[in-house]
């Protein structure tokens, strides 16, 4: 009621103001005497009507240069009035007093020591540790902040550095030398690593985008830089970053869906999982809510089971496919700290629904389609990813899988497998 009161009084006010607009021009056009004949016809208007309103306006109006004039005069008439009635002047008695003299200070004595530094602490580098081996063939690329500061509208880019921890850890600027030294990567693989990025750094479209199924394929180029620690402040890659989270965030519905989806909706997920990572590594407050409105819509399609189907519809059809991008998506929520009600829960749930489609005995298995049969390496790899991501890689389920992958060979010309690059990821 509020509302609809709100805007019947603002059609009101519009209306009132276009007619004492033109009312306005009518009255400049009038004599002297029409005017005030139009002004006492108003004054006796009813006082809730407009013409009574337009004419007290034009009393004010053309009252003022009077006022102007008459309040000068009263002002003078009353002070000649005064001068003759002879009022007595007030004398006001002031007396001058010296100013006594001020007792000079003393003079204060800087209390300032010098300080001298400590000495230097040496510090023994386990042998273990090779500060040299990362960069013996091709020197990694700095990983410092550019001194650029971002754009405060769209997606307001923050400048203060965000502290990764755990999983993403490995983000933060001066670790990943640490990290590939530490998992068995070379100046090499960094090459290959920036070599990817730079075509797609390349190819991105005008808007932030890339082509053929926009939020899918913008989410997955997103995670790529996220994944190397790239952020809207990197300097080499930086915008490129910033634009594609401005398209996923822009193209967002207000239902939180994404325009242009594909039609089984992969790109959902997949774009939950990018926006709530993008957040994780920035903490944009924009960011989270465009991830927080997407991951509504995959909790929401959880099933009891704990699985997925496509588009996150409520059926009792567990594809493990799907799930596993939901199971992503929901892991870097939990890392991002955006809020998931019971998200503890809903990660347990999810863990139970991949185990409804392993099959397996004597320690060997592996996760099927939509159940325990038709099982491949492409979907036991998801299965066992997305069960240790859930906090489960104990599960007999986990071991399993582990060991049927690694009797697997992983090659692009054979094996059997229909679309390599989706189940070899």
């Amino acid at each position: 009621m509020a509302e609809e009161y709100e805007e019947v009084h603002e059609e009101e006010h519009v209306e009132y103001e276009e007619s004492h607009h033109s009312l306005m021009e009518i009255f400049d056009e009038l004599s002297f005497k029409e005017k005030w004949h139009k002004v006492g016809e108003g004054l006796k208007a009813p006082k809730d009507s407009g013409d009574y309103k337009w004419a007290k306006l034009q009393v004010q109006r053309l009252s003022a240069p009077l006022a102007a004039l008459l309040v000068p005069i009263l002002a003078i008439i009353i002070l000649m009035s005064i001068a003759v009635t002879g009022v007595a002047k007030k004398e006001i008695q002031v007396e001058i007093l010296d100013p006594e003299p001020i007792e000079e200070l003393e003079e204060i004595e800087e209390l300032i020591e010098e300080f001298e530094p400590p000495e230097p602490v040496e510090m023994d580098v386990p042998d273990d540790v090779s500060l040299t081996d990362v960069t013996a063939d091709v020197p990694s690329p700095p990983q410092d902040f550019s001194p650029k500061p971002a754009e405060l509208d769209a997606v307001a880019l923050t400048r203060s550095p965000v502290i990764l921890r755990g999983v993403l850890g490995s983000r933060n600027p001066g670790a990943i030398g640490a990290a590939l030294a530490g998992y068995g990567g070379s100046g090499k693989t960094e090459a290959a690593v920036l070599r990817a990025l730079r075509w797609l750094k390349k190819n991105q479209n005008d808007d932030g985008s890339w082509k053929k199924t926009k939020p899918a394929m913008t989410a997955l180029a997103l995670l790529t830089f996220l994944a190397h620690g790239e952020t809207p402040a990197s300097e080499e890659f930086g915008s490129t970053v910033e634009a594609a989270i401005k398209w996923l965030v822009n193209n967002q519905t207000e239902a939180g869906r994404f325009k242009g989806r594909d039609g089984h909706d992969y790109s959902h997920p997949i774009a939950t999982y990018a926006l709530c990572e993008a957040y994780a590594m920035t903490k944009i407050p924009m960011v989270k809510y465009a991830a927080e409105k997407a991951m509504d819509i995959v909790i929401k399609g959880q099933h009891e089971s704990g699985g997925w189907d496509y588009g996150c519809k409520q059926t009792l059809r567990d594809d493990t496919s799907y799930m596993g991008w939901c199971a992503q998506a929901l892991k870097a929520g939990y890392l991002a700290d955006i809020e998931i009600e019971d998200v503890d829960m809903h990660m347990r749930l999810a863990a139970d629904g991949f185990r409804k489609n392993y099959g397996g005995s004597e320690g060997y298995g592996g996760f099927g389609y939509t159940g325990p049969g038709n099982k491949n390496a492409g979907l036991t790899g998801v299965g066992v990813l997305c069960m240790q991501l859930l906090g489960a890689a104990k599960a007999p389920e986990v071991r399993g899988g582990l060991n049927s992958l690694e009797a697997t060979t992983f090659n692009w010309e054979g094996g059997g497998v229909h679309n390599k690059n989706y189940y070899w990821y």
